[in-house]
């Protein structure tokens, strides 16, 4: 499930769709899934249903594996990066 805010601050969720598909839109799974590390996202933009903003993020996301080193899932995060451009416009 993807977790997010919405506009009254409320945590709504949303169903991931199509990850289970390799391609460029799938790296934040299947990259971590297949090299068992880490793996931290082109920049892309994406838009929040619940919000129905087109936010600017990166996904920091590592494979999550049980005591016999079975693949179990990806723990993913995004990040927003308006707060990094701000502060990368404000440098002069």
């Amino acid at each position: 499930p993807y977790w997010t805010r919405n506009n009254q601050g409320q945590l709504d969720v949303e169903p991931v769709h199509g990850y289970e598909i390799e391609n460029s839109d799938t790296d934040y799974y299947y990259v971590p899934k297949k090299t068992k590390f880490p793996h931290l996202t082109s920049p892309y933009f994406y838009e929040v249903k619940s919000t129905k903003k087109n936010i600017y993020m990166t996904t920091i996301s590592t494979p999550v594996f049980n005591d016999k080193n079975e693949f179990i899932c990806v723990l993913a995060i995004d990040y927003p990066l308006f707060e990094l451009q701000k502060f990368v416009a404000s440098i002069d």
